[in-house]
């Protein structure tokens, strides 16, 4: 755990690196940037799968988004619900656990955040550490969103270090004659974990809007197309097809493309 604060930075580089690299990044890439940092096989899943969250392919590995179930009243799809929420509380306890024992190991806040502003690069992951309890509390008011308690920690987490980042390059702002304003300091950086949590939010909420209007006018598509082969005889043309759904020619060849890409992903994972 005292290397957390600095798994998170490197997980908020490697983001940016990919973003650089068409939000593509090898296995052996990410290898190199976690460098001596020992993961087990799970944290190295876990690592990618986040990165999938953020719209990163990773070399090897299918990303499978987290879906939250709609609440109905079959009995089987609340069971699996309730299974699901059980396992993420219990990821959470856990994660706060581990929290609870590095923090049992630093300094005052008070202490590490003078240091910090002066200068001091250990006293960075330190704060970073102290400061993940907090993270955790912002988050869980969030979780009525419909988005994973775990990748808003996540996401926070990341807002978390670039906004210290962001705050010790206008440090003369929060400490000056060693006298450190540290109610703003904290606002400021508290702010700047409620902005990473709610862009995540807004992202994956028109992500998933966008998916259902894709599926809705795909499913559209084809009743179209079954109904007119019946009606006409013949499969009809994308023109027929546009002209009775009212759905563009350049629309439809873009929905029957990532068709295929998406049947091309589904064979691929069961070769």
């Amino acid at each position: 755990m005292e290397n957390q604060g600095k798994l998170i930075e490197m997980l908020q580089e490697m983001k940016e690196i990919a973003h650089s690299q068409n939000n593509y990044l090898t296995k052996n890439e990410i290898a190199n940037y976690l460098g001596d940092t020992v993961l087990s096989k799970e944290q190295l899943q876990a690592v990618y799968h986040y990165l999938g969250e953020s719209h990163i392919e990773v070399e090897g590995y299918v990303y499978i988004p987290d879906r939250i179930e709609e609440e109905t009243s079959d009995q089987g799809d609340d069971k699996r619900e309730k299974k699901e929420k059980s396992r993420r509380s219990q990821n959470l306890n856990m994660y706060q656990e581990e929290l609870n024992e590095a923090l049992a190991d630093l300094e005052d806040i008070d202490q590490v955040l003078l240091a910090f502003l002066q200068g001091e690069e250990s006293a960075r992951n330190e704060l970073i550490t102290l400061r993940l309890p907090s993270v955790v509390e912002m988050a869980k008011n969030y979780e009525k969103r419909k988005v994973s308690i775990d990748d808003l920690i996540a996401e926070g987490n990341v807002g978390l270090v670039a906004g210290i980042e962001k705050l010790y390059q206008n440090k003369e702002d929060y400490f000056k004659d060693t006298i450190i304003n540290k109610k703003k300091f904290f606002e400021d950086l508290n702010s700047e974990i409620q902005q990473a949590i709610e862009n995540f939010i807004d992202e994956t909420t028109e992500s998933k809007d966008w998916e259902d209007a894709i599926l809705a006018k795909t499913n559209l598509l084809n009743e179209a197309a079954k109904y007119m082969t019946e009606e006409i005889g013949r499969v009809p043309t994308i023109d027929e097809l546009s002209e009775y759904t009212k759905i563009s020619r350049e629309e439809i060849n873009n929905l029957r493309g990532l068709s295929e890409d998406a049947k091309r992903v589904a064979d691929s994972s069961r070769s």
